[in-house]
């Protein structure tokens, strides 16, 4: 039985592509907060949409957290939409950043259902050296089981990377 909230999240180094999925799967650009989406003609969910990574605003881990609990309102939203930036730089390090891992494995944790759509995974000079990438996203996250990986690469348009984040998120609303 699917746990009673998704966390979706979409990974990749800087300017890989993860603010244009965003903007893509809700027809327009949007700042971080709660928002309606459109799942299908009939089908709507109010989700938690973080379009800024985390790592890009220099967060730590608390920092995360308390945003998260913040920006919901009150509300107990099932959904929260989230870029995670892969690469930690050594400001960031120093600075405590939270992780994409720690990320993840605090909301798998707190009874989320997982789902990744990586960018171009290990994408460099044209060459995809990630031959199993389910098994080192699983390795990197530290945590036994998600619904779902995506290894996304560099041809994919932004129209499908968002029609598959969709599916997902409404095969997911839909199993409730």
């Amino acid at each position: 039985m699917p746990n009673e909230k998704l966390f979706v999240v979409v990974m990749g180094e800087q300017v890989s592509g993860k603010s244009i999925t965003w903007e893509t799967l809700f027809d327009r650009r949007h700042r971080s907060g709660i928002h309606m989406l459109q799942l299908n003609r009939y089908i709507h969910s109010r989700v938690l949409l973080f379009v800024s990574s985390p790592q890009e605003n220099y967060w730590t881990l608390n920092a995360f957290l308390n945003t998260f609990r913040n920006r919901q309102r009150g509300e107990n939203l099932d959904i929260v939409l989230c870029s995670l930036q892969t690469t930690l730089t050594n400001n960031m390090v120093r600075r405590h950043v939270a992780s994409a891992k720690d990320i993840i494995k605090h909301m798998d944790e707190n009874g989320f259902d997982i789902f990744i759509q990586w960018l171009n995974p290990g994408f460099t000079s044209g060459i995809d050296n990630t031959p199993n990438i389910t098994d080192q996203i699983m390795s990197y996250c530290e945590i036994d089981s998600v619904i779902g990986i995506r290894n996304e690469n560099a041809t994919l348009t932004p129209e499908n990377r968002a029609g598959r984040l969709r599916d997902v998120i409404l095969g997911w609303v839909q199993s409730k």
